[in-house]
């Protein structure tokens, strides 16, 4: 028990209780910015899905950006950027933008390579996982998941003029 009369058990409440409140208040800081991430996240993520190319690229771009900024465990940050730069190939290849489209695959592939190593695979089963991420399979990974997401409408960006179709499987 400590006494609180004398100065040292007065001084270790002193710093203890903070460090006990800091750290619980610093997870519970962590877990309402993750939650707000993935609220800000969705919205946009229905922006893109409702939204023209140019409508769809500023979205996908805000979702990077949110991604980059906010503290979250590497796994978390990487699949989510993964699936982000997909959308970017996906949408870039759709109107016929094929540098910027190969440039968001590869950034997509990357964050595929980091989320496998993040969540401790060798390098050889990341490179296991991310050999068969083609542009036509993310293409087509992407297209179908949005067409879920959308009650089977898919991003309205894909509505208009539309160099590349999916190939269903």
């Amino acid at each position: 028990m400590i006494n609180f009369k004398s100065s040292v058990g007065f001084s270790l409440c002193l710093v203890t209780i903070p460090l006990i409140l800091g750290c619980h208040s610093k997870e519970e800081r962590e877990s309402r910015n993750l939650a707000e991430l993935r609220k800000k996240t969705e919205g946009l993520y229905e922006l893109y899905l409702s939204g023209d190319y140019k409508q769809a690229k500023d979205n996908l771009d805000r979702i990077v950006e949110l991604n980059q900024i906010t503290e979250q465990p590497l796994n978390d940050r990487a699949h989510a950027l993964f699936f982000t730069y997909a959308r970017m190939y996906a949408l870039e290849r759709t109107v016929g933008n094929d540098n910027l489209a190969e440039a968001e695959l590869v950034k997509s592939r990357y964050w595929a390579l980091l989320e496998a190593e993040s969540g401790g695979h060798n390098d050889t089963e990341a490179g296991e996982y991310v050999k068969p991420m083609t542009g036509d399979f993310i293409f087509n990974f992407i297209v179908q998941w949005d067409e879920r997401a959308s009650g089977g409408r898919g991003p309205n960006y894909m509505k208009g003029p539309v160099v590349a179709r999916p190939e269903r499987q």
